[in-house]
């Protein structure tokens, strides 16, 4: 590689790197899929980590507090900080001990791989949804007359229906899309075209691989800075 080419390099290094913490920038849409007002086909893929369970249900701190996405450690068969105080404080057990406990206990976030019909060409992505939802595919599931719609040569595709609805956080109304899901009657193959399915079963990213996962001591510091914020040190000018 000549000079200008490392030059080149390294400066793409530079300005893919994002002011938040130094990280890579990630594009998102090329891992999650959301779904949009209308009609879409997806469907479930088998999880590479996990043929016979084609869900994840992981663990996150509360994004309102942490304002980033932090993984609970406990995922990960490891001691938690926020977990142990939730439990120390709903020991206590006063009112104000349980709506602290409230707050910081971690929330359990719902996933599955899937493809999406007419956008094969992006592949495998994560598709989030929440408990209402995962309730609706595991019935799906648990019917006879579906069963693993995963399966590769004889699942089903599932007609996913989003639809504009309300719903209130606390005191606000927020809106969002929520979802119709009907399966198809017929059984099919992810796909005739042999590379595709080896592809998207092949290449995909877990829920537990996308975000950074930060050590026990870097989430007890952060809910430290959470609960004493006046302790936080005030900003210093710094060279950029």
């Amino acid at each position: 590689m000549s000079k200008i080419d490392l030059i080149k390099e390294r400066l793409n290094k530079l300005q893919s790197k994002n002011a938040s913490g130094g990280y890579e920038k990630i594009d998102y849409t090329t891992i999650f899929w959301k779904p949009k007002l209308g009609k879409q086909v997806v469907r479930i893929l088998p999880r590479k980590s996990n043929k016979d369970f084609p869900f994840s249900e992981v663990s996150f701190h509360q994004y309102n507090i942490f304002k980033k996405n932090v993984y609970c450690l406990e995922n990960f068969g490891e001691k938690d900080p926020v977990v142990q105080l939730v439990r120390e404080l709903y020991d206590e057990n006063t009112e104000s001990s349980k709506e602290l406990a409230r707050k910081l206990k971690p929330r359990v976030k719902y996933f599955a791989q899937v493809l999406v019909r007419g956008e094969e060409g992006l592949g495998a992505r994560l598709w989030e949804f929440n408990k209402t939802t995962y309730e609706k595919l595991l019935s799906i599931m648990a019917d006879d007359d579906f069963g693993d719609v995963s399966d590769v040569m004889q699942g089903t595709d599932l007609t996913v229906e989003g639809y504009n609805d309300v719903i209130k956080i606390g005191k606000r109304d927020v809106n969002y899309i929520a979802v119709n899901i009907t399966p198809k009657r017929n059984i099919s193959p992810i796909s005739e075209d042999a590379a595709l399915v080896e592809k998207v079963l092949e290449n995909q990213k877990e829920i537990t691989e996308v975000y950074k996962k930060y050590s026990y001591d870097e989430v007890k510091r952060m809910l430290h800075d959470y609960i004493n914020p006046q302790e936080q040190p005030s900003e210093e000018v710094v060279e950029v």
